[in-house]
């Protein structure tokens, strides 16, 4: 299966958001996107404090329309429900 790089929508950043606003760490999110043919899973691995904003780790797999992609990445809550990448 080809790997290539996701572009997330709207709604999927939002979900996101969702799951780093309120699972707890090693708790797996998962959702699909029906319209893209894509299903995500999203782990937090840990939070943490930088710069004295809540930010999170967290593994992102997303699967489906000839992709496979796994990877690692940090976000810093920005606002209430909104998450700004690291």
């Amino acid at each position: 299966m080809a790997t290539r790089s996701a572009k997330l929508g709207k709604a999927d950043r939002a979900c996101i958001g969702h799951a780093l606003e309120l699972a707890a760490d090693k708790r797996t999110v998962v959702w699909s996107d029906p319209d893209a043919g894509l299903s995500y899973r999203l782990t937090p691995v840990r939070g943490m404090v930088v710069d004295r904003q809540k930010c999170r780790e967290f593994d992102l797999t997303i699967h489906g329309n000839d992709m496979d992609e796994k990877r690692r990445e940090k976000a810093c809550q920005a606002s209430e429900g909104t998450w700004q990448p690291m």
